[in-house]
């Protein structure tokens, strides 16, 4: 099991060896309790382990010391206790870093290797739940910030790793804790990179392995990604850092890219999927709007595996961006221009899925893609502003992007609303440009279905006052825009495409007859 993260990095080694001379270091904390009871009791009513478990639940200010001192407290006098360790080993890491991480590791891998199964809590259930702590996104989050773990702290980690597994291997096999997710966050960062991550840049593993430890030359795509990893994070700790640190990652990832990803014609390539306990968070924040939070996941999330291929990390950013506004919001159209760039170099990239079977974009992100990250718009000659100025007046344009602010910082409901409280039009022609204004601001708060009905209505209303003679440029402007949307409502899977095709084919022949050049440079 994991043979190739431990060969990578050990060779011809025993792994748990550097783990096991260290035994003598944690003895302090390895004598048992008591005679008739060498684990002690279960701590958990006592006050010092409530008191830890309150800080480990924080989302901020945690009290990294009542964590760490509390836990040696209690393992020292009342229980050899696994809880009691993995939260030892989370305060190391969040108080001292790598050498925290290194230290708590083989804290736990001397108890396994002195108590075994005898550890509390008594329940197998409990103590395996608590060991597969360590493999969920609350420790591994934590640990995609850590800085400088190589050399030394890397080697010591793995190695009392190397020595927990001996150690329940020899447990009841319903006792065994599934870690497999902790591994592969640590094969991620020594092993021999996928030929995904560009051809030519394969290395050996020993040699990877090397690299990360040493921090020296750059002699792999692995080594590569690893600087990169901590340049960006440092990137995003600095003021106005985050545009630097978005777009490093991109470049480094993306742009060494040359070609799509050996698929099979079901369009399934042999990439792994993103984490399920990843996909549950970021789906999560993305519910509960923590738009910071959200944004601060993905980057660490889009250095990981394979995700630089998952296009829905690209729809989370851009949404998180806009509703976080400030420099966040100001960066927003040029990051997806990035992602509209890489998916012109690599086309059909969208259409492939993960191993499992996972899309590489949803239908959410595949309609984002075509509203937003697609270069084929720009080129044409597509309207990039809310609404065309020649059709449009400058007031009007003007209310249109208090509105959309309106949108993003209450509801849709709330900017339509204020919308119609506005003075009443004069008349037919400036009522059918504010319901043209209300449609973009459906769509551009990713309220699509919204901004269809009132297109459709109003190419409706085109044909009614033959809008195609009196001004063809507001007609062409709404036959344009409703085609666009139909266009991306026709890349969902449930979509009705015979129904949609036929719109779309009646749309073209209007925009022909009304302007046969810009429709010749859209269709």
């Amino acid at each position: 099991m994991f043979n190739n993260l431990f060969n990578a990095l050990f060779g011809a080694r025993a792994p748990a060896d550097l783990a096991r001379s260290t035994l003598a270091r944690w003895e302090p904390l390895l004598q048992p309790i008591r005679q008739e009871a060498l684990v002690g009791d279960d701590p958990g009513y006592e006050d010092d382990f409530l008191a830890i478990k309150e800080e480990v639940a924080k989302r901020s200010d945690i009290n990294d010391a009542l964590i760490v001192e509390s836990a040696e407290r209690l393992l020292k006098t009342s229980a050899k206790d696994v809880r009691l360790a993995v939260y030892y080993i989370y305060g190391r890491m969040r108080r001292d870093g790598a050498e925290g991480i290194a230290d708590g590791f083989e804290l736990l891998a001397a108890l396994i290797d002195r108590f075994g199964p005898k550890l509390l809590p008594a329940r197998a259930e409990s103590q395996k739940a608590a060991l597969e702590w360590l493999a969920g996104a609350t420790f591994t989050d934590r640990l995609d910030r850590v800085q400088g773990f190589a050399g030394g702290p890397l080697e010591r980690t793995l190695s009392a790793m190397a020595l927990i597994l001996e150690g329940i291997g020899k447990w009841p096999e319903p006792a065994r804790p599934a870690l497999e997710a902790l591994f592969r966050w640590f094969e991620e960062r020594v092993e021999t990179p996928s030929s995904a991550e560009g051809k030519g840049n394969i290395a050996a593993p020993k040699a990877l392995a090397t690299a990360s430890l040493l921090g020296g030359e750059v002699t792999s795509t692995r080594d590569l990604l690893d600087r990169a990893r901590q340049m960006a994070l440092f990137l995003r700790q600095q003021p106005d850092g985050y545009l630097a640190a978005y777009r490093l990652m991109r470049c480094v990832r993306w742009d060494t890219l040359t070609e799509a990803p050996p698929h099979e014609a079901s369009g399934r390539t042999r990439l792994v999927a993103p984490r399920a306990e990843l996909r549950a968070q970021i789906k999560r924040l993305m519910l509960q709007k923590q738009w910071p939070e959200l944004l601060d996941r993905i980057e660490p999330a889009f250095a990981e595996g394979a995700n630089h291929f998952w296009l829905d990390l690209q729809y989370y950013a851009f949404m998180a961006q806009d509703h976080a506004g400030g420099a966040y919001a100001r960066v927003r159209d040029l990051l997806a221009t990035d992602c509209a760039l890489m998916l012109e170099r690599l086309p059909g990239l969208d259409q492939l899925a993960f191993s499992d079977g996972t899309p590489f974009a949803d239908d959410a992100t595949l309609e984002w893609i075509a509203r937003y990250a697609t270069v084929r718009d720009i080129e044409r000659g597509e309207s990039v502003s809310p609404v065309a100025v020649a059709s449009v007046s400058a007031d009007l344009a003007e209310t249109e992007a208090q509105a959309i602010d309106l949108a993003a910082q209450q509801s849709l409901e709330a900017a339509f609303a204020w919308l119609q409280g506005l003075p009443a039009p004069a008349g037919e022609r400036d009522r059918f440009v504010r319901q043209l204004v209300m449609a973009r601001v459906a769509e551009r708060v990713d309220r699509a279905d919204t901004a269809l009905h009132l297109l459709s209505a109003l190419e409706t209303g085109t044909q009614r006052y033959q809008l195609a003679n009196w001004e063809p440029s507001l007609a062409f402007e709404v036959k344009q825009h409703l085609l666009r949307l139909l266009r991306v409502r026709l890349t969902r899977k449930d979509a009705d495409k015979a129904a949609l095709s036929g719109r779309i084919e009646a749309l073209v022949g209007d925009l022909t007859a009304i302007d046969p050049a810009r429709a010749v440079a859209i269709t």
